[in-house]
């Protein structure tokens, strides 16, 4: 099972510098990517699993990965002329994903993400963009499903994706905002608890 949904929108005010949200979408295993990818689309993958341990996927890069409880690893592509319509993992992997419009293409993420292990819920780390209207982009992997249906984004925070699909019990979740000036942002926690929980919080930055 998956699921796919088109957005080509902003959340939070203004467009981010240019970035928009193209879709998102969210599955078990092989999963679907957003509808209408276009070149140089930016597209960001959160994979969550219980006792498997993944570290990469093929042709994509790897932002980030944990090998121990809430295991998980959360990787991005640009997308090429053709763009690609599927992302392969492993049917025990619980797997979300979002597609951005206007990221840079030379340098994807403004300052370096920050991840963070935690118990309850998932409580997104601070971090401080350096360029005007860039996207912040969380996203967490549990090592439990049992919040999955109940799981509510960090205020200001939106167009959240939530997936348990995966064969393991294990939930990946993600969401967003725009951010018209630059500055530290310390997002709120995820309503909803969880067991082990990893997150990550990413700034993308818009086109140059």
């Amino acid at each position: 099972m998956f699921a796919i949904h088109g957005v080509l929108a902003s959340f939070g005010g203004d467009e981010a510098g240019g970035i928009s949200l193209v879709g998102t979408s969210s599955g078990g295993g092989t999963t679907n990517l957003p509808a209408g990818l276009q070149e140089n689309d930016h597209v960001v993958v959160q994979i969550a699993s219980d006792d498997y341990d993944i570290n990469s996927v093929p042709g994509w890069t790897t932002i980030q990965t944990r090998l121990s409880s809430a295991r998980g690893v959360l990787v991005a592509k640009r997308m090429g002329s053709t763009p690609d319509t599927i992302i392969v993992v492993d049917a025990r992997c619980a797997v979300v994903s979002m597609a951005f419009r206007g990221v840079d293409i030379t340098t994807a993420e403004d300052v370096t993400h920050q991840s963070l292990s935690g118990f309850g819920s998932p409580n997104p780390p601070a971090i401080t963009p350096i360029t005007n209207g860039c996207a912040i982009v969380i996203s967490a992997s549990l090592d439990d499903k049992e919040a999955a249906g109940s799981m509510v984004a960090p205020t200001g925070f939106g167009d959240l994706v939530v997936s348990d699909e995966g064969s393991q019990n294990a939930t990946a979740i993600m969401a967003w905002q725009s951010q018209t000036t630059a500055s530290m942002i310390n997002p709120e926690a995820f309503v909803g608890s969880s067991d082990d929980n990893w997150t990550t919080t990413q700034a993308l930055r818009p086109q140059q």
